[in-house]
């Protein structure tokens, strides 16, 4: 577990410093850690047998998480074609979960 915690680690901090330096190289890097916490979310989903109530609930907000940003922003973009809305929520939200995540894992680890 601490292998996933810091491998996450490594890639959020990278993510968020690539986007100080360049909002475009962030929102690409970002891409490639929502992939590598969504395999380290399934990988912890299969063994969800060694954890306890508490990291299962924390797990289980993210994938609700994951979920309610997936649904609005398919509404916001598909639907009622939200220019304005849509940016922020692409760029923001996700970077807003994957800080959760993180702290997720730390807290699992912890246990």
């Amino acid at each position: 577990m601490k292998i996933k915690s810091y491998l996450n680690l490594i890639f959020y901090l990278f993510t968020l410093s690539l986007y100080l330096y360049e909002t475009i190289y962030g929102a690409l890097i970002q891409i490639i850690l929502g992939i590598i916490q969504i395999v380290i979310a399934i990988s912890i989903n299969s063994n969800i047998k060694k954890l306890n109530n508490y990291s299962i609930k924390l797990i289980n907000i993210y994938w609700i998480l994951i979920g309610l940003w997936l649904s609005t922003t398919i509404l916001i973009k598909v639907i009622f074609d939200l220019q304005n809305v849509f940016i922020p929520l692409l760029l923001v939200t996700p970077m807003i979960i994957g800080t959760y995540f993180t702290i997720v894992l730390f807290k699992i680890q912890q246990v």
